[in-house]
């Protein structure tokens, strides 16, 4: 597991069933202001094709900013976003994230390490 020196040590961890019910534990990642947090977003209408990195990159010319995408969603896992074909999910339109370091209603950093 994660060791007492690892950056991670401390860290949330989580649990999530796969698709053949195994359960998989993982870190919870950092959290990313909810969708609400940014100034314009967009729906998008999942389909069985869809894959976050491919929509990150048409919509950002940036396949890794599917964290962005990932993050802006309340779920707890990545995996969990594209779950639902048929369903909208809100993607953030370039170049209006809101400052990561501000809380939801501007009153300081989020998280607790302040």
């Amino acid at each position: 597991m994660i060791g007492p020196d690892s950056r991670y040590a401390g860290a949330s961890l989580a649990e999530l069933a796969d698709k053949d019910g195994q359960i998989q534990r993982y870190v919870v990642p950092p959290l990313l202001p909810p969708a609400k947090a940014w100034t314009q977003t967009v729906p998008h209408r999942v389909s069985d094709a869809d894959r976050l990195d491919l929509l990150a990159a048409r919509a950002y010319d940036n396949a890794p900013a599917w964290v962005l995408i990932a993050g802006a969603q309340p779920v707890a896992h990545p995996e969990q976003v594209l779950d639902a074909p048929g369903s909208d999910i809100m993607m953030p339109r370039a170049g209006t994230a809101p400052d990561p370091l501000v809380g939801p209603d501007g009153d300081g950093r989020q998280g607790s390490d302040a």
